[in-house]
């Protein structure tokens, strides 16, 4: 079943989960100044970013499970 507003929830898990792995790699690069505002900051943002993919996540599976609107799975044969 096509449903508009899960192809917007899938975007948004997508932007998201890009947005947490750039976050990451930043604070990745700076564990070497452990304890710098920069760092902390940097943290910071990554645990907020990580929120948003769990929370963008959830509000997916709730959808799917409320609409029953998953995508198509492909069948070996």
């Amino acid at each position: 079943m096509a449903c508009d507003e899960r192809t917007l929830l899938l975007e948004r898990c997508a932007n998201t989960m890009h947005a947490y792995t750039k976050a990451s790699i930043k604070w990745q690069d700076l564990t070497s100044k452990a304890n710098t505002p920069e760092y902390r900051d940097s943290l910071r943002v990554r645990v907020q970013a990580r929120l948003e993919v769990d929370l963008a996540n959830y509000e997916l599976e709730q959808h799917e499970r409320a609409h029953q609107c998953f995508q198509a799975t492909a069948t070996l044969n």
